[in-house]
């Protein structure tokens, strides 16, 4: 094998593993979005609704975009927005890292 092949099957080699981690990534991201449930407030003032995760974004914010900035029970944050946004993440970045392992393994067999 000469230098070239070897740069050339590096080259190739993250890309496969890169989408392995997205695939992960968004699998996980979007089953979550749709899967979890949460009570947001929404409509008309003091309304709860159970709403899946990107629903709780949409109304979340909208709230919280909407605020006056009177204290009241069910006022909105948005550091509970951001941290339930970073759980999110965390938890797909997980995901993407177990189907990256995957594909490692599936890639080390084949070899």
């Amino acid at each position: 094998m000469t230098s070239d092949e070897r740069q050339q099957e590096t080259k190739t080699k993250p890309k496969g593993l890169r989408r392995w981690f997205l695939a992960g990534f968004l699998i996980v991201f979007f089953a979550m979005g749709f899967w979890f449930t949460f009570t947001a407030t929404g409509g008309p003032p003091g309304t709860l609704m159970r709403v899946n995760l990107f629903q709780f974004y949409y109304y979340e914010t909208g709230t919280w975009l909407r605020s006056s900035g009177e204290l009241a029970a069910l006022m909105p944050s948005l550091s509970n927005i951001l941290m339930t946004l970073g759980y999110h993440l965390v938890c797909a970045g997980v995901g993407g890292a177990v189907f990256l392992g995957i594909g490692w393994v599936i890639r080390k067999l084949g070899n």
